[in-house]
């Protein structure tokens, strides 16, 4: 990889972190992006299918790790050892709601949150020592956030967004 391209690499984790979490100067560790994208991916992969839309969901939030490209869901127990909130690691006191949090969003990237899904991030916050009021109040965000979401491109595409990138693309 160029130095060129780590350091877009690098912009874009600082800027995904300030975006969503308001975390300044947070240094970019592949390791930890690493870990925290695998356990999205096993928890998008729950249903039994790892959707592209799902893997691309995450794959882009993951800021182009390679890996995800090709990523097939194993089981969390790996992983566990990194998330679980009694476990002493840094990154579970301060990222398992996220965690959880980007577990619906992941897991709902291809427009279908599947019951199987929801089950699973419901057992892993559990299993990770997250309470059920935590995980029910993240799970009412991610639903109004897409309620919202959706209203937002209703107003803004009111003749819809599928032939949009086509037609402004088609003039350039």
């Amino acid at each position: 990889m160029s130095a060129d391209s780590n350091d877009r690499i690098v912009t874009a984790a600082r800027w995904l972190y300030r975006e969503t979490y308001e975390f300044d100067d947070m240094v970019y560790k592949s390791g930890s992006n690493r870990d925290y994208m695998i356990a999205l991916m096993e928890v998008a992969g729950a249903d039994g299918i790892l959707s592209e839309a799902e893997r691309q969901w995450i794959v882009g939030f993951g800021a182009a790790l390679d890996e995800l490209q090709t990523y097939q869901p194993k089981g969390m127990d790996e992983l566990l050892k990194v998330f679980h909130v009694e476990s002493g690691h840094p990154f579970a006191k301060h990222s398992v709601l996220a965690l959880i949090y980007d577990g619906f969003r992941g897991a709902g990237a291809d427009q279908e949150l599947h019951s199987k899904e929801v089950e699973a991030i419901y057992a892993l916050g559990k299993t990770l020592g997250v309470t059920e009021e935590q995980i029910k109040q993240l799970h009412e965000v991610y639903t109004e956030e897409v309620q919202l979401r959706r209203k937002r491109l209703d107003i803004i595409f009111p003749r819809g967004t599928k032939n949009a990138p086509a037609e402004i693309d088609s003039v350039y």
